[in-house]
C-alpha cells in the first residue's frame, strides 16, 4: 500500500484521516538510491556514546568536540553523489547505531545522505541545520529606506520577503508617537510561507497613514526535491530616538536522508531528528518583527520496516509577535508589526512497513496548520500515529 498526507488541501484533510495515492516519483526514486559501500565504518565505533562531540560538517567530513571551544576529533570519508538531479554528501557506513548520548547539529552546503548496508537504529539526538535557507540579513543602517533582507532558498523563491521601513515618529495629541516597519514574509517549503504584518500608525496622530507594507511568504517548493526551507524575511528597520533597529530574518531547516539498503530502521523512544525552522526575532523599538524560517526536509529509505517511537521535527519557525499601543487619551492595542509563519517541511518514508508510536510535526510556524508540510508514506502503514501540521 502506498499512502500519502499532504497538508496544502485543509479542507480535504480536516474532516478525514483517508489516504491519498502517492505518486509513483517516490517509487522510481528510491530504486536509484545510492547503496553503502561501507567506507565510513561503524557508525558506533566512531562516534561512541558521543562524549563532547557537538557539531558535523558534511562538506568536510570534519567531526567537532566542544572541548576548549572546539578542535577536530576524527573526520569521516564521504563522497559527493549525483542522485534526483542533486549534489548530496554521501557517508556510507557499514552499520549506524546511535546511542541516546550522541546530540550532532548536523550542517553543510549539499544535503547529507547517511547511507547504511544494515540496520539503522537512531536513539540520538541529530539537528538538521540550514543550508541555502538563510534567514534574510538585517536592514542596514547606511541604507535607507532601511528595508528587511529576503530569506535565501536553494530555489531562490521559497525565501520570506523582508518587510519595508523606515520607522520613525509622528506627532500624536500628547507626546511623539513610533510609526513602525512592516514584519518579515516566512519561509516556503511544503507550502507557500506566512505574510507579515504591516506597519502601524498611531490612531492619535491625524493626517494620511503610513502603514509600511510586509514582507510575502516565500513560495513553494517542489516535493520532488530535498532541499531545506526558506528563511524567513527581516522586518524593517530605522532610527528611533536616535538608535538604530532592525533585526535578521530566521533560518529554515535543512534536509536530510537516512537509508538501509538491507535492514530496518528504528527510532527509539527519546530520539529526535530535528529539521525546524527557527522563529523570527521580536520587534523591537519599532522595527519589524522577522518571519520564520521554513521546516526542512527528512527523506527515509528502508528495505524492511521504519518503526517511530521518537520525535521526526520538520515543524515551521514561528514569525516575531508583539503588540503596538498608541492614543493618548484612549489608547488603542493592536498586534504587529508581526513576522510570518514559516511553512511545515517534508518528510517521506519508503519501507516494507510503516508503524509510527511516536511524533512526526510538519506544522507551520506557531503551530498551526493553514501553512503546514507534506509526509508521505511508501508502504504499509499498520499504524499512522500522531502527525501534527496536516489538519486531520
Amino acid at each position: 500500500m502506498r499512502s500519502k498526507f499532504i497538508a496544502c488541501s485543509l479542507a480535504a484533510l480536516a474532516a478525514s484521516s483517508a489516504l491519498a495515492t502517492a505518486d509513483d516519483l517516490g517509487t522510481s526514486r528510491s530504486k536509484n538510491l545510492p547503496v553503502s559501500n561501507g567506507s565510513a565504518g561503524s557508525f558506533d565505533a566512531q562516534f561512541h556514546d558521543g562524549n563532547g562531540l557537538v557539531w558535523m560538517n558534511t562538506d568536510t567530513g570534519v567531526v567537532w568536540d566542544a572541548a576548549s571551544g572546539g578542535f577536530v576529533a576524527f573526520t569521516l570519508p564521504f563522497k559527493v553523489v549525483k542522485w534526483n538531479g542533486q549534489k548530496f554528501n554521501a557517508y556510507n557506513f557499514t552499520d549506524m547505531t546511535v546511542e541516546p548520548t550522541v546530540n550532532l547539529t548536523i550542517y553543510g552546503t549539499n544535503p547529507a545522505m547517511f547511507l547504511s548496508k544494515r540496520d539503522i537504529n537512531f536513539a540520538g539526538k541529530f539537528t538538521i541545520a540550514a543550508a541555502a535557507g538563510a534567514g534574510g540579513a538585517a536592514p542596514d543602517q547606511n541604507t535607507p529606506p532601511y528595508n528587511g533582507g529576503t530569506g535565501t532558498s536553494a530555489t531562490n523563491t521559497a525565501g520570506g520577503g523582508g518587510g519595508s521601513g523606515p520607522i520613525g515618529g509622528v506627532q500624536g495629541q500628547c507626546s511623539p508617537e513610533v510609526i513602525t516597519a512592516g514584519g518579515g514574509g516566512g519561509g516556503g517549503n511544503a507550502t507557500h510561507g506566512q505574510p507579515g504584518l504591516p506597519g502601524n500608525y498611531p490612531v492619535d496622530a491625524g493626517g494620511t497613514p503610513q502603514n509600511d507594507p510586509p514582507g510575502p511568504g516565500g513560495l513553494r517548493i517542489s516535493a520532488n526535491k530535498l532541499v531545506g526551507g526558506g528563511g524567513g524575511g527581516a522586518g524593517g528597520g530605522g532610527f528611533w530616538s536616535g538608535d538604530f533597529y532592525g533585526q535578521p530574518g530566521a533560518n529554515g531547516g535543512g534536509a536530510v536522508i537516512f537509508s538501509s539498503s538491507k535492514g530496518s530502521i528504528t527510532i527509539a523512544s527519546g530520539a529526535v531528528i530535528d529539521a525546524s525552522g527557527a522563529n523570527g526575532a521580536v520587534s523591537n523599538g519599532g522595527s519589524g518583527s522577522s518571519g520564520g524560517g521554513a521546516g526542512g526536509d527528512e527523506w527515509f529509505y528502508a528495505s524492511g520496516s521504519f518503526t517511530n517511537n521518537g520525535s521526526l521535527l520538520m515543524h515551521g519557525g514561528a514569525g516575531g509577535t508583539s503588540q503596538y499601543t498608541s492614543g493618548c487619551f484612549n489608547p488603542v492595542t493592536v498586534e504587529g508589526p508581526d513576522g510570518g509563519n514559516g511553512s511545515g517541511g517534508q518528510l517521506e518514508i519508503h519501507a516494507a512497513t510503516f508503524d509510527n508510536a511516536g511524533l512526526i510535526d510538519v506544522s507551520g510556524g506557531g503551530r498551526e496548520k493553514s501553512h503546514g508540510g507534506s509526509v508521505e508514506l511508501i508502504g504499509d502503514v499498520t499504524r499512522r500515529g500522531r502527525i501534527e501540521g496536516l489538519g486531520n
